[in-house]
């Protein structure tokens, strides 16, 4: 690929770059562009000014699709836009933006990154209460800048690290266990003693084998990951949300705790088991 360096003052010769040196990545999960140098989020129609005025590198979208070897296009702004009108958690961190503590109000989906801009929050949209009282420490991303910024609750943080691997984890838990269990039985003092746990552990292990001999890695990973936005089960879920948005705000005057637990997502869990 070949990407021109834009021209300050006089015409400057097009650079041959490698694609390894194309400071950009797609987060599939939510299906988004990020600026490995910037750190932050691309709308696909901001690519070219992005790079051209922060970078000096003239791109296009075609190329970057092209690049990262995409058949469909990734968010753009309305989609952004509308995701960040229906989303004040999420349950695992954007790829390549960094995740801060924050503070998030319980009295609404609220996140902030300092002390001051909360105190400004409650100012503002809730008069007499008190800000300490109201808030917790939480971990918090912004995922982009100018009309899109906004501050977003990361669900869980501790495992954020984990999520790359947790393909293999549930593999080497199992064969540590099968270990561990094996070693046990060999130092038993009476070799006729038979270890029913290592015994159901054994069969459960040999029936997990043969259940997925067949079975692609690949699409089973895919079937228990994450939803993205392309998925017919992102659909069910934003619609969801929507309902239970729309039952709340039924619920004028209501406790704001009952409205923002029912966001949660375990709360949203066991409403789609309902269903």
């Amino acid at each position: 690929m070949i990407i021109e360096l834009s021209s300050i003052g006089s015409e400057i010769e097009p650079v041959q770059v490698s694609q390894s040196q194309l400071p950009i990545s797609l987060d599939s999960t939510y299906n988004l562009l990020v600026c490995s140098d910037c750190c932050i989020g691309i709308p696909f129609e901001w690519i070219s000014a992005h790079f051209k005025e922060n970078h000096g590198l003239k791109t296009n979208g075609e190329k970057v699709m092209e690049y990262l070897d995409l058949e469909i296009p990734p968010m753009a702004v309305q989609e952004i836009e509308d995701w960040l009108s229906e989303t004040w958690i999420i349950p695992k961190a954007i790829e390549g933006i960094p995740v801060q503590q924050g503070l998030s109000c319980e009295r609404c989906y609220y996140c902030a990154g300092n002390r001051n801009v909360m105190k400004n929050h409650f100012s503002s949209g809730h008069q007499g209460s008190k800000w300490s009282d109201w808030t917790k420490e939480c971990n918090v991303q912004k995922p982009f800048k100018g009309q899109l910024n906004k501050w977003i609750q990361v669900e869980d943080g501790k495992e954020l690290d984990m999520e790359s691997d947790q393909e293999e984890d549930w593999k080497s838990v199992l064969k540590e266990d099968f270990k561990r269990k094996i070693q046990k039985q060999v130092n038993l003092d009476d070799s006729e003693h038979m270890d029913l746990r290592l015994m159901g552990t054994f069969i459960a292990k040999i029936r997990w084998d043969l259940a997925i001999k067949d079975v692609d890695g690949k699409r089973l990973s895919e079937l228990v990951g994450v939803p993205t936005t392309k998925d017919n089960l992102h659909k069910v879920l934003l619609y969801g949300r929507r309902y239970i948005k729309q039952c709340c705000e039924k619920l004028s005057g209501g406790n704001m705790m009952v409205r923002r637990k029912l966001m949660c997502a375990r709360y949203k869990f066991i409403f789609f088991i309902k269903i």
